[in-house]
């Protein structure tokens, strides 16, 4: 990040940081909570926010990391947080006491449920916990035993997709309820494939709901900088990961290989099937 900062300083990127860091465009002091359920891109969307709140409020002026919990963990007293300048922009899964109601903005990510059970699949998230009516019969030692015969049953795999898309439905359902209970709504939704389409706009309704200024978001160096940096993420997930919190990325191909019956075993449920025919949509 900091070398292609240097490389495109001189190319309009110095330019955009000037619009960016003028005063009332960047929100200083907010709290931005990058949620989103498992396996949606949540990790490119938190880093997005992440960028365009490190170039926003500059050099000790933000702190980002995994588990967003309410801003008085850090700003106790109403006037501390009136007065806080330090942004702060997190990512997690599911709510954590005080982060629905004191985040400023909620960004979340959803994505084809295929691809995010396929996903979950592929890094072994798979047949691991027996159904509460086998817990009993598949603990401590004879824990081994149940994965084993999950995976060469198409039966127990079946169950295995229901089971963990349903989970993953009322994941992204507790964030809304959540967030709509504290009076608040979620501030924008980013469908992955929507991202991959078209970049820019995303990376812009990304920074729109943090309360950037249309000036930086219309700027061309801005949008390339964080665009530049999300295709390096993709490409190189093990660099950095104190920092992006990235993981293994999957091609089409490896899904294509190694999930061929998972479609047909989530859509055996009617909640299931009816959440992917809605792309995922809450």
């Amino acid at each position: 990040e900091l070398k292609y900062m240097h490389w495109y300083a001189n190319a309009g990127l110095n330019e955009g940081l000037n619009i960016l860091r003028a005063p009332g465009c960047f929100p200083h002091g907010v709290t931005i909570s990058a949620m989103g359920y498992y396996r949606t891109g949540s990790t490119l969307l938190f880093n997005v926010a992440r960028l365009w709140a490190a170039l926003g409020a500059g050099v000790g002026g933000m702190v980002s990391g995994f588990n967003c919990f309410g801003r008085q963990t850090v700003n106790p007293t109403p006037k501390e947080r009136r007065e806080s300048k330090c942004t702060i922009v997190c990512k997690d899964h599911e709510w954590r006491p005080g982060a629905a109601e004191h985040s400023n903005a909620i960004l979340m990510s959803h994505r084809d449920p295929w691809e995010s059970l396929c996903s979950r699949k592929m890094m072994d998230m798979w047949c691991k916990d027996p159904p509460k009516a086998l817990a009993k019969q598949y603990q401590g030692a004879n824990a081994p035993e149940y994965k084993t015969k999950c995976l060469a049953s198409d039966k127990m795999q079946r169950t295995e997709a229901v089971t963990q898309c349903v989970a993953l439905m009322q994941m992204q359902a507790n964030i809304y309820t959540k967030r709509e209970e504290a009076g608040k709504h979620v501030d924008f939704d980013v469908l992955l494939t929507d991202f991959y389409a078209d970049p820019e706009s995303q990376i812009a309704g990304i920074g729109r709901a943090m309360g950037i200024c249309d000036a930086a978001l219309n700027n061309r160096p801005l949008l390339d900088f964080i665009k530049a940096m999300t295709v390096y993420l993709h490409d190189k997930p093990d660099k950095d990961m104190g920092i992006t919190r990235m993981h293994d990325t999957h091609s089409s191909k490896k899904r294509e290989k190694q999930c061929s019956d998972l479609l047909g075993w989530m859509r055996s449920d009617v909640s299931c099937s009816r959440w992917i025919d809605g792309n995922a949509s809450a």
